[in-house]
């Protein structure tokens, strides 16, 4: 069995660039029907290990440490469709892909690459360059990152969903947000300044989890966004399955997320 990831990465390619908020691409059935029934049966075959997903989990009062925490997937390797998957989103021609698709301005429009200038000169560079990190990732019920920026090492912010159907649409999900006030920055939260208020933002645009989805943007700073899941009807929801991942400076980046023991 052979995945056919040059279509599923061509859609990536051609996805047009949204701009409201602020400039991502959203693709969906971004897989084939079947390539994507091999990625779900991968998933039920592998092994789940506690994990939080980094910067959330520094806390120092523990609000939002609880929140933040999921479960990433161990040998990924081993499995042939995740495997292969993986293998190409470690590639230098997925990172490339993503720089260059938010990096573009041969139409001559500063908004179309949302890259910065300086960050985009670097990670073309020779002397930082950029490399592609990211993990399987399980976000458990009721995982919570409130509304910020990304750091400014992250190039592309990416991230595919990986779920087996629709039942977690209707429960929250990736927000991108916009300031209520205009012109203004928003507050900062005193217990994590990287973080802000939730009630400073209005959602422009909520993306849900629902099966076999890819998004992208590239952080700047007008790219506030912000997660949140819950269970509409109160009662329990499964975990949110994600492949999620960051085109960062620097070569030979690791894995992000720290394991719990």
């Amino acid at each position: 069995m052979t995945m056919d990831l040059d279509a599923a990465f061509l859609k990536i390619a051609d996805a047009p660039i949204e701009y409201d908020p602020f400039p991502h691409i959203v693709v969906q059935e971004v897989f084939s029907p079947t390539d994507y029934l091999h990625l779900l049966d991968d998933l039920r075959q592998c092994t789940f290990v506690p994990a939080t997903y980094p910067g959330a989990h520094e806390d120092v009062e523990g609000q939002g440490r609880a929140a933040s925490r999921g479960q990433i997937v161990e040998s990924i390797d081993a499995r042939p469709s995740l495997g292969a998957l993986a293998a190409r989103l470690r590639s230098p021609d997925f990172r490339n892909l993503l720089i260059s698709k938010f990096g573009d301005t041969s139409n001559g429009v500063r908004a179309c690459a949302s890259i910065p200038p300086e960050k985009l000169a670097a990670a073309r560079g020779s002397q930082v360059g950029a490399s592609s990190t990211f993990e399987f990732y399980r976000d458990m019920p009721g995982y919570e990152i409130s509304p910020h920026l990304d750091t400014y090492g992250k190039v592309v912010t990416f991230q595919f969903f990986l779920v087996p159907d629709a039942s977690l649409a209707d429960a929250g999900g990736t927000h991108f947000l916009r300031p209520k006030l205009a012109g203004t920055k928003p507050r900062r939260r005193s217990d994590r300044p990287d973080w802000c208020f939730w009630e400073d933002f209005e959602i422009v645009r909520t993306i849900r989890a629902v099966p076999n989805v890819f998004w992208a943007f590239a952080p700047n700073d007008q790219s506030y966004h912000a997660v949140r899941l819950h269970s509409p009807g109160g009662g329990p929801i499964q975990g949110r399955t994600v492949a999620r991942g960051f085109v960062r400076l620097g070569k030979g980046m690791g894995s992000f997320a720290k394991v719990l023991k």
